[in-house]
């Protein structure tokens, strides 16, 4: 899944002041940012393996059929669509 955060930018007093001048002009919460985290392939398929380990260590190991189809599932779901412009 995703993990919804809010950044706050806490770098230096000057840009705690400009956060406080917008806010209190109307502007709104300058240094703070809403972000969602979204998981990488890799990230994704070092979790697979991690699953996978861990069902085998509580005795109920999974197949390597379906650890493929599993791991095939996931690339083509995470994967960018296709490039269809020519010469790029």
């Amino acid at each position: 899944g995703c993990l919804p955060v809010e950044v706050s930018d806490r770098r230096s007093p000057e840009a705690e002041a400009e956060a406080a001048a917008r806010r209190a002009t109307g502007g709104g919460e300058s240094g703070t940012t809403l972000a969602c985290l979204v998981p990488d392939r890799e990230t994704l398929l070092q979790e697979l393996a991690l699953r996978s380990e861990s069902a085998a260590a509580a005795g109920a190991p999974w197949s390597d059929e379906l650890l493929l189809e599993t791991e095939a599932a996931l690339l083509l779901a995470t994967a960018p669509p296709p490039c269809l412009r020519a010469g790029e």
